[in-house]
């Protein structure tokens, strides 16, 4: 399966940050994560068990958080062509 990557980096208020983050934990909850700009887009399906890493640090004044989720998506099969079955009697 082809890789896909969504990438976005802005400055942002502090409401507006708060928003996507709803946005965020609302599409986890969900199961689907829509992600666009204008760029690109990119649909994530969350379930299962989802790993969380959480990073925090400090260096003088300037300080960052990095929150990562992580899955496996269960790939959806499409449906094949019409089944064919033969037995040794059919010659």
């Amino acid at each position: 399966m082809a890789s896909t990557e969504f990438r976005h980096e802005s400055l942002q208020d502090l409401k507006s940050i708060g928003e996507y983050l709803r946005a965020l934990l609302e599409g986890v909850e969900a199961g689907r994560l829509d992600l666009s700009d204008d760029r690109g887009q990119l649909a994530l399906h969350p379930s299962g068990l989802v790993g969380l890493e959480l990073r925090a640090e400090r260096h003088g004044s300037h300080a960052r958080l990095v929150l990562e989720l992580s899955w496996t998506e269960h790939e959806r099969k499409t449906l094949g062509g019409a089944l064919r079955v033969r037995s040794g009697a059919d010659g």
